[in-house]
């Protein structure tokens, strides 16, 4: 599904806040939902065009 960089940020937001980051919990909030708006969107595009074209090919009927 294409969310890595979410999954991480999910990872070293807590790994921060555990040696004394200071970063609120809104913009960490705020940041994970956007990186995972961006990743779902992006990889669902990006991963489907390269399927789309690698299986496909460029001249497929796109309806």
């Amino acid at each position: 599904m294409g969310l890595e960089h979410s999954v991480a940020n999910m990872y070293f937001f807590p790994q921060a806040w555990a040696a004394g980051g200071t970063l609120p919990m809104s913009a960490a909030l705020f940041n994970i939902f956007w990186v995972t708006i961006g990743n779902v969107v992006g990889g669902g595009l990006g991963v489907a065009l390269a399927y789309r074209f690698a299986y496909l090919g460029a001249k497929a009927d796109l309806s």
